[in-house]
């Protein structure tokens, strides 16, 4: 019980003689709103009660919280005055005596302004509790200092209107228009019922007490738990002596702390621009001198390819060139010893191979010394980045240690873009250290990130990857697809695929449509159309020893058609068990599996014996399967979904023939397509990021991967249409979709990828499709903005 009540106290029970504590805001009679803990205990029934305390918080708050917006908007609205103010003063030399007249008015609205607002907060700061049961009286205090928001605007208006450029006016109107004092009447209504505040009324929710089954009231918010599980009704109250919260209040606490985290953050960001703003600065400050040392250095290099035998320091040459009325008797006998050597013919050959060696070596000379002068701007750039790192005490992060960090439950990758402070398992870890010879033609950065959890890790790697890039474009062709031939087509197309002989193009449309073209050298010629799916074809597969091919559709069937005679396709036999919508489709390299992933959330495999026929059923995700890859060896599979942050690792169990999952790996983003580009690494494509993600396998857990690097692409809209990633071998050449763009990226002889070529649907994200060739000379895309087929040739320059 509370006891040594003193004379502060806001009042004293007269029935219990106890500390009032509540308020009883269902009691229509003033006198018995005020209660003790006693008094609650002993209501026959559940009051709205709140507690003094609280409301004196509240309204502390409130008023502060009123005075803080009184403060902003008067700030906001004397901005705008003062942006009026030099605006009119440009105009000082065309109108100047209007302008002066109208500027000091402005200035008066100004002091008008700041001391009403002076006023107004001098009469809320003296509100107190007891006041807020004569509300009317509040109000008509009060709205004596309501500013006629309307009033201020017309008299402006009325100053401007001796002005008669209409653009001037126009102008001045549009600034005035920014003052605004918001809703000060709701204002007054929040100070006089608190319960305003909340800006509604809360619903009554059932949480009752585990002793008494009373309505849960109270909240114990003490640093140390008094009540088990913190809640309390009102029997639960005389039986502690600390200080309760309300649930309601409970409520507006929760959003204090949802605002101050948000404050942290803003605060945090806010820091990180600068830093950012920083090392843009840096590295915009390297890129102008790295170019200007690039273009000295080709200078350089073109002037030493201007070779002059005349200009050499071999004394022969230098002799040559000379009138022969001017050779000195000296220069007689040199000339008579070089022509009266033996094997003058090989002697010659020798001098001029020695003399281009003397002239290579200084090439190689010229170019190692510039690119050294680069290398070691790069070094002093990333030197300085590295320092730009914000120190964890100008965050307010006063005890890092009592923050909880969430770990994946295996060894799997998070994504080199996670707003999370999880370490990234990658190939290189703990430290990354690579070192680079210009001579050798090698990686050329030295770089040691001690520590993998920088922010600035990703900036770094980012501007070595395009410094990289920029060094391979300079030494090596570029890649383009250009057209070569366009034909109509007005069907909305969701799928396209061509035989590995380059000769038959298929595209799956709606309403379960598929047009058959012949592709010869990019001309296309529609030669049927196959009609055996009553809905969306959605996935095509050609066999690459046939000409035969699959089709999925969202029929929720698959048909395998072969070919006649007569060059005609027909269905051979329709697959029917999925429950849904067939997304993708895949076979192994002997065409006697076929795999298939499904809305039904479910991965099938397909064997060949008389028909085909269903083996196995794998339920392997919790949403709609949106993509499927096998391995070079064909005993590894690897899957993702609709809506989901992991990539499956399925294994084929050779004892059973049959595949199990053994491994999944967490991502931050949901994923729209993979793919195996090797034996040991495959591509995967996050939705609405623009970048691309490689993965490599773990060199001792063949059924481990992580992360290798992460590709930059361009990106648009986040996109739900199927389109599989393409990877051609022989012209180190990976084709992925992403939002509303292609991208063709190219990999160097240095591992290296690099954008070389993009498609954009600016309109329809889902209204773009393709595929390459099997030998990646033709590039075909059905793009629905043109409703046109479009077949271009790889070109290199």
């Amino acid at each position: 019980m509370i006891q040594n009540v003193n004379q502060y106290d806001f009042e004293i029970c007269q029935i219990h003689r106890e500390k009032i504590v509540y308020i009883d805001k269902e009691q229509s009679d003033l006198s018995k709103r005020a209660l003790c803990n006693l008094c609650v205990a002993e209501q026959e029934k559940n009051r709205n009660l709140k507690m003094i305390d609280n409301i004196k918080s509240q309204l502390y708050n409130l008023i502060e919280q009123l005075t803080q917006n009184r403060d902003t908007k008067t700030y906001q609205n004397i901005t705008v005055l003062k942006d009026l103010h030099n605006f009119l003063h440009q105009q000082q030399g065309k109108f100047c005596h209007q302008i002066e007249k109208c500027q000091q008015n402005i200035i008066n609205q100004i002091s008008l302004l700041q001391e009403a607002n002076l006023q107004y907060k001098n009469k809320i700061n003296l509100i107190t509790v007891h006041d807020l049961n004569s509300p009317d009286k509040i109000k008509s205090q009060l709205k004596k200092e309501i500013i006629d928001c309307k009033g201020v605007q017309d008299y402006l208006i009325k100053q401007i209107n001796a002005f008669e450029v209409f653009q001037l006016k126009q102008l001045f109107e549009e600034k005035i228009q920014k003052i605004d004092f918001g809703d000060q009447n709701l204002e007054l209504e929040q100070l006089c019922d608190l319960e305003l505040v909340n800006n509604e009324q809360q619903q009554k929710v059932n949480w009752k007490c585990d002793q008494h089954l009373e309505d849960i009231m109270f909240i114990d918010l003490g640093y140390q738990q008094t009540i088990p599980n913190r809640l309390a009704c009102r029997k639960c109250v005389p039986n502690y002596n600390i200080q309760f919260t309300n649930v309601e209040d409970l409520q507006i606490l929760w959003r204090k702390y949802e605002q101050d985290t948000e404050k942290q953050v803003q605060i945090y960001l806010n820091f990180q621009k600068k830093i950012n703003n920083q090392i843009m600065k840096i590295i915009r400050q390297l890129k102008i001198e790295i170019n200007t040392q690039i273009d000295g250095l080709i200078q350089l290099y073109q002037k030493s390819l201007q070779f002059n035998i005349y200009d050499s320091l071999y004394k022969p040459f230098t002799l040559l060139q000379k009138d022969w009325q001017t050779i000195s008797k000296d220069e007689i006998i040199i000339i008579a010893d070089q022509i009266s050597q033996k094997n003058r013919d090989q002697i010659i050959k020798l001098n001029v191979r020695n003399e281009f060696k003397h002239k290579e070596q200084f090439q190689k000379n010229t170019i190692v010394t510039n690119l050294q002068k680069i290398l070691n701007l790069i070094n002093a750039s990333l030197s300085e980045i590295q320092n730009t790192n914000p120190k964890e005490n100008i965050l307010d992060l006063q005890n890092k240690n009592i923050y909880q960090i969430r770990r994946p439950k295996n060894n799997s990758f998070l994504g080199p873009a996670t707003t999370r402070n999880e370490k990234v398992l990658t190939e290189n870890s703990p430290t990354i250290k690579r070192e680079f010879n210009f001579e050798s033609n090698r990686d050329s950065f030295e770089l040691e990130f001690i520590n993998q959890d920088s922010p600035l890790k990703k900036t770094i790697s980012k501007m070595k990857s395009s410094f990289r890039q920029n060094w391979v474009k300079r030494l090596q062709k570029s890649l383009q697809y250009q057209i070569i031939n366009q034909i109509d087509e007005n069907l909305s197309t969701l799928s396209v695929a061509i035989n590995s002989q380059s000769s038959i193009l298929v595209l799956g449309q709606y309403w379960g449509e598929i047009k058959v073209f012949s592709f010869n050298d990019g001309t296309l010629k529609l030669i049927q159309v196959l009609q055996e799916h009553t809905l969306n074809v959605k996935c095509l597969y050609f066999m690459k020893e046939s000409s035969s091919f699959l089709s999925g559709s969202n029929d929720k069937s698959i048909i395998i058609w072969e070919e006649d005679l007569d060059n005609k396709w027909y269905s051979k036999q329709k697959l029917i068990g999925h429950q849904g919508q067939v997304q993708c489709l895949i076979m192994n390299h002997q065409e006697n599996l076929i795999i298939s992933g499904s809305q039904d959330k479910t991965i099938r495999f397909w064997v060949k014996e008389s028909e085909w026929q269903c083996q196995q059923i794998l339920s392997a995700h919790e949403n709609s399967v949106r993509s499927i890859s096998l391995n070079k060896v064909e005993d590894q599979l690897i899957s993702c979904a609709e809506n989901e942050l992991k990539i499956l690792i399925i294994q084929l169990q050779y004892d059973s023939k049959t595949w199990a999952i053994v491994n999944e790996i967490n991502v931050d983003y949901c994923g729209s397509g993979l793919l195996f580009i090797n034996e040991n690494m495959f591509a995967y494509q996050p939705s609405s990021i623009d970048q691309l993600y490689l993965f490599k396998q773990h060199r001792s857990q063949k059924n481990q991967y992580v992360f290798k690097q992460q590709i930059k692409i361009e990106t648009g809209d986040i996109c739900t249409s199927l389109f599989p990633l393409m990877f051609i071998k022989s012209q180190s050449i990976l084709m992925t979709k992403n939002g509303r763009y292609i991208n063709i990226i190219r990999k160097d002889k240095y591992d290296e990828y690099i954008v070389e070529q993009t498609f954009e649907n600016v309109s329809n994200c889902c209204g773009i499709k393709g595929t390459l060739t099997s030998d990646g000379e033709f590039l075909i895309i059905w793009d629905g903005k043109f409703n046109k087929i479009t077949v271009r040739k790889l070109k290199e320059y």
